[in-house]
């Protein structure tokens, strides 16, 4: 009898990891040949198609489990020693493929206040975390103003607290409003500097003739 050979569509998977693929991409394992993981050489189950295979994904994903779809396509041909590995593994590469907001935090003189409140609006409508001051010590007219004030032991709890945003922060915005760069921010803009933070000034051209 004529005829082509019939092309064999199971997919196969792992029992003991998270490998899957088709029957073609396997191993051969002891005892009598068994199809085995390629990787780790664990046994493997079937399903007759890949159709069925992802009949089975479908369903579990509209079971409650969303891009769970996604997750399987991702993880063919990858072997994990569980599910959870898998999912780490996954979660990571993900990621780093999707770019974060870029965090930014502001440092200058609180006496400028209107100057943090004008940067945390721009900087926030351009799509950035804005990490900012909570007491403005320096500004009247205001409840967070000279009337409530702080003690010398707080002002440096402060400027500590400060330096942690910085560490958070991908880059720093320096509020030199007419030049003007405390001591406060110049130890800020230091403590930056040295961390390999993109520092940015809120009047560039102030900094031409600054000696900092």
């Amino acid at each position: 009898m004529g005829g082509g050979s019939v092309m064999d569509e199971r997919i196969v998977y792992g029992t003991v990891c998270t490998w899957w693929d088709s029957i073609d991409k396997v191993g051969r394992g002891i005892p009598f040949g068994l199809p085995c993981c390629p990787h780790c050489g664990g046994p493997l189950l079937e399903v007759s198609n890949e159709q069925v295979w992802f009949n089975a994904v479908d369903a579990h994903e509209k079971n409650g489990h969303p891009l769970y779809r996604k997750f399987i396509e991702w993880q063919r041909g990858k072997c994990y020693k569980n599910t959870e590995a898998a999912r780490q593994a996954y979660e990571v590469e993900v990621k780093e493929k999707v770019s974060k907001p870029t965090i930014v935090c502001l440092c200058g003189s609180t006496r400028f206040k209107e100057a943090f409140d004008n940067a945390n609006y721009q900087e926030t409508m351009a799509g950035k975390i804005v990490l900012s001051v909570g007491f403005f010590m320096h500004t009247s007219g205001n409840r967070h103003g000279e009337d409530i004030g702080a003690t010398p032991e707080q002002k440096i709890a402060l400027d500590e607290l400060h330096k942690r945003k910085i560490d958070l922060a991908d880059e720093v915005l320096i509020l030199n409003v007419n030049g003007y760069i405390g001591d406060s921010t110049k130890s800020e803009l230091t403590y930056a500097q040295k961390h390999s933070k993109i520092i940015r000034w809120l009047e560039v051209k102030e900094m031409e003739n600054a000696n900092i």
